[in-house]
């Protein structure tokens, strides 16, 4: 069984439903005949059922044992399989060979595999700038009873689009019997602790539940019932072949055997040993019911490949421990040679090579149809393509919260379609959100903030997207937000926020202890119109009406308390195609901004402010080079409010993060970063910055007039909650930084 050590960690975990689309299977007749005597039905020689067991990656040893059985010319009229064994027997069935499985298995990127994440470049540009706001990804739904957890980490829908891919040459064909071999997965209902075997329906989707480990895999819902992994109830399926008419069972099992266990032992290996004792029960009462005609293959993986083990040099020793247990079974497995049957070639069903000229949608989404159609519409009038599927499916996952989005190939009045299904998030329309951000310096100056929410996604059936937040802490805000496409597809867009924000302003010298010190509190109503190009960037314009106040904290009566009235109006362009926001190795940003302030309007300063900040990423193999330049000019009149706050890496690292308020500044940076490891695929690098510009007009700090350099040397890490920098800074001028932050996007 895949990940089998996410099953003890997660077993304990509430279940939900994957529904699989059986549609095309009512009108399919399936045969009566025992499928094993299926094919050439007037041999008379005994026919051979192949049974494959479950066990991870030490399923593959199944693929040598196949092709032993291949270079023998031993005929196998029928298979059946378990979890990996499932998935290794059903793509054999599809029409793959042995070479095509090894190689295949050798190559798999099962990190990829077993990641249904969407990468960030592939996303949609709305769903990139909720990296801005430094929120964990995972979010837990809210019901009538509290927060709702997944039934699974993982809705494995990189693991069926990979097999749906691999299995093309069965498009189409919705009876296993009518497979190039007759074809049996084993899966089981949760609800009724019995064996499920699967004949008929989508191929794909039939493998998917046979391995739908609980805990690591969300259970998959077929003709009623809900399914999760096979091994715990029949991990050697040998009655299934006896039932599809088999004579002789030739079986595979690569099942883990119980380990000694000792007072010493850890909870986790208890755990495992427990779930052992089911899959290796049924496995014995299985093998009992083996004939002297049958033959038992049980390649000696031992403790050298475990179920999780899909390092390519441990697939390369489970290949050659299953070739050597084929050989030792090949004095008996002779004599079931039949050289006179002919070398398995396996032609694409006619399905997998039409024209697509018909797109059916079972919408199961809290979305709109017309969302679907418009990207899935390329589609139609074109052959078969996987990948350019795959790249349709992305637009729409990188953009929407879905649980699945799968797809069938169909045949109606002769015609050949694709049969699309969406499921929605299975914790619900509403989800809450969590973040945190945190900065500390040498001068034992620190801000913490903790931030809540709540989206709701979609807020309406044309994909709209309602969000609140609430930051406690050093700079506390209650802030609404709502995102309303005006097009299916979202390209045409609008945005309105409104709320309240108090953000810490510290003024005076930036070497000395602070002169002053406010909260400036803000209430603020904006919005905007926009349009979205494709996922690499967006323009629009927009308005905001402010007003607020500076409340001083500490300070001497030089320093007075002042409100302000905004009355804004400005345009922007968005390119961003990194793929981190907090620590780009590749890609660019580019933000640029022009923002206006008049009198007239009400405001109390008249304006003129633009703004630029462009960052180009290059990586070679663990390293990247990255640098930018940041030009921020105010004209007129601005008032503090419309100031800019100055400080931290890429921003004068030298000086503490935002601690320096300036009217103008400008300069340019070059980086570079050295990536020293990953955790589940996030990016640990240690990395430095040079720096040069300078900072113009009225400031609030002293000494920071003309060209001054800046270095900085950190260790970052692009954490789920934002940025993470440990480091020190230093400057031309004198000033100096320790610096830790974390949550604050300064790339």
């Amino acid at each position: 069984m895949l990940q089998k050590i996410l099953l003890m960690a997660m077993i304990a975990a509430p279940l939900g439903i994957l529904s699989a689309q059986d549609t095309a299977k009512a009108s399919v007749p399936v045969s009566t005949e025992l499928p094993c005597h299926m094919k050439n039905p007037q041999d008379p020689r005994p026919r051979i059922g192949l049974v494959l067991g479950g066990g991870g990656a030490r399923g593959a040893a199944h693929i040598s044992v196949i092709r032993e059985l291949e270079r023998l010319h031993i005929p196998i009229d029928c298979i059946a399989g378990t979890s990996m064994g499932a998935l290794i027997g059903g793509l054999y069935a599809s029409g793959m060979t042995s070479a095509e499985l090894e190689e295949m298995i050798k190559t798999l990127d099962w990190t990829a595999l077993l990641n249904d994440s969407v990468p960030r470049q592939e996303r949609s540009f709305r769903r990139k700038q909720d990296d801005q706001l430094s929120l964990a990804p995972t979010r837990p739904g809210i019901g009538r009873d509290g927060l709702r957890l997944p039934s699974g980490i993982l809705s494995g829908e990189s693991i069926i689009f990979f097999l749906t891919t691999k299995s093309g040459n069965s498009a189409g064909i919705a009876d296993f019997n009518q497979l190039s071999i007759p074809f049996r997965a084993v899966a089981a209902d949760i609800n009724t602790g019995k064996a499920a075997v699967l004949g008929f329906g989508s191929l794909p989707m039939a493998m998917r539940a046979s391995m739908s480990i609980p805990g690591a895999f969300k259970p998959i819902s077929i003709d009623g019932q809900l399914l999760v992994d096979g091994g715990m109830v029949n991990q050697v399926p040998i009655d299934v072949v006896r039932a599809m008419g088999a004579d002789i069972v030739i079986a595979v099992d690569v099942g883990t055997p119980l380990a000694t266990i000792d007072s010493q032992s850890s909870i986790l290996a208890i755990g495992n040993q427990v779930t052992g004792f089911l899959t290796v029960g049924n496995t014995i009462t299985s093998v009992a019911t083996l004939t002297d005609r049958d033959i038992l293959i049980r390649p000696q993986l031992g403790d050298d490949v475990t179920t999780t083990s899909f390092e390519p040099e441990k697939i390369a020793l489970a290949l050659s421990i299953g070739t050597e247990a084929a050989i030792a079974a090949s004095p008996r497995l002779t004599v079931l040679s039949a050289p006179t049957v002919q070398s398995r070639r396996i032609e694409p069903s006619a399905d997998s090579k039409a024209l697509i000229t018909f797109i059916d949608l079972n919408n199961n989404s809290l979305y709109e149809d017309a969302i679907f159609k418009q990207t899935l519409e390329p589609l139609k009038g074109r052959p078969l393509d996987y990948e350019h599927i795959a790249k349709l499916f992305k637009e729409i996952y990188g953009q929407y919260p879905l649980d699945l989005l799968t797809f069938e190939v169909v045949n109606r009045d002769n015609k050949t379609g694709l049969l699309i299904t969406a499921e929605p998030k299975q914790v619900g329309r509403l989800a809450a959100e969590f973040g945190l951000t945190f900065q500390s310096n040498q001068n034992s100056q620190s801000q913490f903030n903790l931030t809540v929410g709540v989206l709701s996604a979609p807020f309406n059936a044309s994909g709209g997207e309602l969000r609140a937040l609430l930051t406690v802490g050093d700079e506390p805000a209650l802030v609404g937000s709502w995102h309303q496409p005006l097009i299916a597809g979202g390209k045409y867009f609008a945005r309105t926020g409104a709320g309240y924000r108090q953000t810490l302003y510290t003024f005076g010298s930036i070497f000395e202890s602070p002169v002053a010190q406010y909260n400036r509190n803000e209430w603020f109503l904006a919005a905007g119109l926009g349009r979205a190009f494709s996922n690499w960037g967006e323009a629009g314009i927009f308005a905001e009406v402010a007003a607020g106040d500076f409340q001083k904290q500490i300070g001497s009566p030089d320093y007075p308390e002042f409100n302000y009235q905004k009355r804004n109006l400005g345009f922007g362009f968005l390119v961003d195609t990194v793929d981190s926001l907090y620590l780009p190795r590749e890609g660019i940003l580019l933000d640029l901004r022009y923002i206006e302030g008049n009198e007239s309007w009400g405001s109390s300063d008249s304006f003129q402010q633009g703004n630029l900040d462009f960052i180009g990423a290059f990586p070679f193999k663990d390293s990247s080079v990255f640098g930018g330049v940041r030009y921020h000019v105010n004209n007129g009149s601005p008032g503090l409010q419309n100031w800019f706050e100055v400080g931290g890496v890429t921003r004068f690292a030298a000086y503490q993060l935002d601690s320096v308020n300036a009217e103008s500044y400008g300069m340019g940076f070059i980086g570079y970063n050295y990536r020293i490891g990953q955790l589940m695929g996030r990016n640990t690098v240690v990395g430095g910055t040079l720096e040069y510009g300078r900072i113009w007009g009225q400031t609030d700090a002293l000494q920071v007039e003309g060209y001054q350099t800046h270095g900085s040397a950190f260790l970052g890490f692009d954490s789920w909650l934002g940025l993470f920098l440990l480091g020190y800074a230093r400057s031309t001028d004198g000033a100096s930084n320790w610096f830790v932050t974390l949550g604050h996007n300064q790339f």
